[in-house]
């Protein structure tokens, strides 16, 4: 199984960052925000039904599918959810949020396994590891370039 993990602090309230990470209007039912395909590098759609959303994102110039459910949830602190259906065999994401000095910092954690066997390993260490590494990477410093906006205006 591979395993990215990545964090930034972010010149943000707590409460400005997991409100753009999940969508607190409806607490009870939270969702993942249909705002996701502005920040998020792969992602083009997201849509949401309660605890389960939709996505379709790009991946190696493929249209690619598949269907999530929040699995842990903590106000101001934690978002997690994971695959139920689509291209990868598995895939979990953890986003931890914590107070520091300066705002907050956000440590956000992809666990994937590619629908591949041992040949497949390989190439993901070789292809697709780079290419979700880039794209986590990227999707965090828009996260982060989008909320220093936020709390400018």
């Amino acid at each position: 199984m591979g395993r990215i993990e990545i964090s930034t602090e972010i010149k943000a309230p707590i409460e400005n960052v997991f409100a753009f990470l999940a969508d607190p209007r409806n607490y009870e039912k939270i969702s993942i925000p249909e705002t996701w395909p502005r920040w998020m590098a792969m992602v083009k759609r997201a849509s949401s039904s309660g605890p389960r959303a939709h996505w379709v994102y790009e991946m190696s110039g493929m249209k690619v599918e598949s269907d999530t459910e929040v699995t842990e949830l903590a106000e101001n602190r934690i978002y997690a959810f994971r695959q139920t259906r689509g291209f990868m065999k598995s895939a979990a994401n953890r986003l931890e949020i914590e107070p520091t000095t300066e705002g907050s910092r956000v440590r956000w954690t992809l666990e994937y396994e590619l629908p591949y066997s041992y040949l497949g390993r390989l190439i993901d260490s070789l292809r697709a590891r780079k290419q979700l590494e880039t794209a986590v990477d990227q999707s965090i410093k828009n996260l982060h370039r989008m909320l220093r906006r936020q709390s400018i205006t």
